[in-house]
């Protein structure tokens, strides 16, 4: 019910986005017919549609912000079950990276989710402006379209090198969290022995 929520939310906002250029181009034309009365009436539209984005941006939040935590609750509950439930003899894993599935990688569910939410309605409201835009000056609609292949080129350019750092990223990551958690599980010999320096220059170069 909330991802349909969600989905509402997004749409309606989507709509106000395409129809806003419409209302742009509707006062515009008033001003250059100094017709008034009728320049009002379209600024009055226009000052809506803000008005509705705004609202409608905010009540989306909120809802994208409840389903997170209650997906993030959900997913974080099956991983830990999972976690504590691997046999003895594969427990020789990396502390690191076992903390990081728990409070990390089960956060992506909820990342991929709107991530994916977020992507259609921008290719759905990107098109209805597009449609706009071509039926109040088809010029213009060309001068536009003509972005899009430099942005999916840059996007195909970036997309493979931006998996790779970030794959780099989360391994060292589990590393350097794993040794955290052994230090911090030993801070009392660490502080009896007086390592605390040692133990900061690690941490520094890790």
């Amino acid at each position: 019910r909330t991802i349909i929520l969600v989905f509402l939310l997004r749409l309606a906002k989507s709509i106000v986005s395409i129809v806003s250029p419409l209302v742009y181009a509707r006062v515009i034309t008033d001003l250059l017919e100094h017709t008034l009365k009728q320049t009002l009436y379209s600024l009055v539209i226009l000052c809506l549609c803000y008005i509705t984005t705004t609202v409608l941006g905010h009540f989306s939040r909120a809802v994208e912000n409840s389903l997170s935590k209650k997906i993030n609750f959900e997913a974080k509950k099956q991983v830990s079950e999972k976690v504590f439930s691997i046999p003895p003899r594969y427990m020789n894993l990396n502390q690191g990276k076992l903390y990081s599935l728990i409070q990390n990688d089960s956060s992506v569910v909820s990342s991929v989710l709107f991530t994916l939410i977020a992507t259609v309605f921008s290719i759905i409201t990107a098109i209805g402006i597009g449609i706009v835009v071509f039926f109040i000056n088809w010029k213009l609609s060309l001068v536009l379209l003509c972005t899009y292949p430099i942005n999916i080129g840059a996007n195909l350019f970036f997309n493979k090198r931006y998996k790779k750092s970030t794959a780099r990223m989360y391994e060292e990551s589990d590393r350097f969290v794993g040794f955290l958690k052994n230090t911090i599980g030993n801070i009392h010999e660490v502080s009896i022995l007086s390592g605390h320096k040692r133990i900061n220059k690690e941490i520094d170069k890790k």
